[in-house]
């Protein structure tokens, strides 16, 4: 009997499981003041959000419908959650590229939920939603390659390069693909993991194809490893895709080993002029001269 008793309350256990899921309480924004002018500050509190969690924050328009391409990305911050899924800090308003309802995104790298908060913008221009072009039988787009191009000279000696990330997607359906949103986030070596600007893309024929050239600065220094993670597509209809590379100076290298090359033969050259350098004659012995008294 006593194993019935263990089956009965682990079943009891696992029904209440979902239900318990269900009842977790869910994330919760609030800007403190929900409407300013550009060039204020105000403040982000939340709760209920993924702990310890970096987020970059931005100011999108367009209920940031498309990403990064409604987004004031170059103005963008980030900022950590609590271990318990707090988080309060100060947001600059800032003119996002497109029109209003105007809101404040939080997104973590690698993670597909995003969060917004509505932000009136005093004197910004309102617009009605722009209308995402829905494909039946899911995102037609497909990506076929994706790479980051070689960098300029600049990257042989370690400094800052601009590198142009290369996607090729073809459209499978019938009907064109306008202007699909694209969020990119960088990971490198010194510059560690951010949200990267993406400007908007041109439309996907039908049963055609389209080759995307995106530029993309690695930041101060262009020395280790770099990749780019990106999500092409609109929300529930997204694919995702990441390209790589990596650089070293090899042009300090050389410097370096001509260097040292330049001081062996610098030693070398002087070791030899000392062994061959001949020692002077000792002068002859005179003998003492002796006077009669």
């Amino acid at each position: 009997m006593r194993w019935l008793a263990a089956v009965a309350a682990t079943t009891a256990v696992l029904s209440l499981a979902p239900a318990a899921r269900a009842d977790a309480p869910q994330p919760r924004l609030v800007l403190h003041p929900a409407r300013a002018a550009a060039g204020a500050t105000v403040r982000l509190t939340g709760d209920n959000l993924p702990a310890s969690s970096v987020f970059t924050v931005q100011v999108c328009g367009d209920s940031a419908q498309r990403g990064s391409v409604d987004c004031a990305v170059t103005s963008a911050t980030t900022t950590v959650s609590s271990p318990t899924g707090k988080l309060i800090t100060q947001v600059r308003v800032v003119r996002p590229p497109v029109a209003c309802p105007c809101v404040v995104q939080l997104l973590s790298p690698g993670q597909p939920t995003t969060y917004e908060v509505p932000l009136k913008i005093i004197g910004m221009a309102q617009a009605p939603l722009a209308t995402p072009v829905a494909v039946e039988g899911g995102l037609p787009l497909q990506v076929l390659s994706a790479k980051l191009s070689s960098g300029s000279w600049t990257s042989w000696f370690g400094l800052s390069t601009k590198r142009t990330l290369v996607v090729s997607v073809v459209n499978t359906n019938a009907v064109d693909v306008e202007s699909p949103p694209l969020q990119l986030t960088l990971d490198s070596t010194f510059g560690g993991r951010r949200t990267v600007p993406s400007p908007a893309l041109e439309s996907v024929p039908a049963h055609g194809s389209r080759t995307f050239r995106i530029p993309i600065s690695l930041g101060a220094t262009s020395v280790g490893t770099a990749r780019v993670t990106g999500e092409l597509g609109y929300a529930g209809e997204t694919v995702t895709f990441d390209a790589g590379t990596r650089s070293l100076p090899w042009a300090l290298f050389g410097l370096a080993l001509l260097l040292a090359h330049l001081l062996v033969l610098g030693i070398r050259d002087r070791v030899r002029r000392r062994l061959h350098t001949p020692e002077p004659d000792p002068e002859p012995e005179t003998e003492p001269e002796f006077t009669a008294a």
